[in-house]
């Protein structure tokens, strides 16, 4: 229950896990992640920040979303450079998804965070929250 509520239907945003959902996008992309050999399913799982970050490298970052601080537009920038903060804590996946972008030769990031969870330490987390004592 505490697990639905954190991270149920009616916590997500409309982009979480894609704009299209068309059944036709859905099989789209099963087709190309069949092809292209990813034979474990938990290496399919790109985080939400790897794909924020491939907007930034594009120049391609929502400026609704994502205003700009100095004034200028968003796509007149192109940072060689990001710092990237989480709140609440960062993932080993996100870490280690972080250092290939860095060594990719790409943009360069700087992850910092509250905390690195691991899964016992997001259950717990949400236990805290949502669980018997929390809100």
């Amino acid at each position: 229950d505490a697990l639905l509520r954190y991270g149920g239907r009616s916590a997500r945003t409309a982009g979480l896990f894609g704009g299209d959902t068309s059944l036709l996008a859905k099989f789209s992309k099963q087709v190309k992640s069949s092809l292209e050999g990813i034979e474990n399913v938990y290496a399919q799982h790109v985080p939400l920040l790897l794909e924020t970050l491939d907007l930034v490298s594009k120049n391609r970052l929502p400026e609704a979303r994502y205003p700009c601080v100095t004034g200028a537009p968003v796509q007149a920038l192109r940072p060689a450079e990001v710092v990237v903060y989480i709140a609440g804590g960062a993932t080993y996946e996100e870490a280690t998804k972080v250092a290939e972008l860095n060594a990719s030769g790409g943009i360069q990031v700087v992850l910092g965070g509250s905390y690195v969870h691991n899964s016992g330490t997001f259950l717990e987390d949400l236990d805290d929250a949502f669980g018997r004592g929390g809100v």
